[in-house]
């Protein structure tokens, strides 16, 4: 008594699952993919809105050169360190 063929030959009927199953991963790559870049540039958009934050030595810094800048025309410039106080 021999073995039954267990093997299937690649009929109309197989060929279809194939492709589905190859799409099927084309469109998890692809999916993954898409997520992976819109991660890396939102985590992008984050590193760099932390990065542009002024310190309270940056708004002195830029209230002093203000006032030195426009003594003659008389622009009144608030005293950054009062202001900070309030909060």
């Amino acid at each position: 008594m021999s073995p039954p063929n267990t093997t299937q030959p690649l009929t109309r009927d197989t060929l279809l699952p194939l492709g589905m199953a190859a799409a099927l991963i084309l469109a998890a790559v692809t999916c993954t993919w898409y997520l992976s870049s819109l991660l890396n540039e939102i985590r992008s958009d984050v590193k760099s809105a932390l990065n542009d934050r002024w310190s309270t030595s940056d708004m002195e810094r830029w209230a002093y050169r203000l006032e030195k800048d426009n003594r003659e025309t008389g622009i009144i410039v608030p005293d950054p360190r009062k202001s900070q106080e309030r909060r």
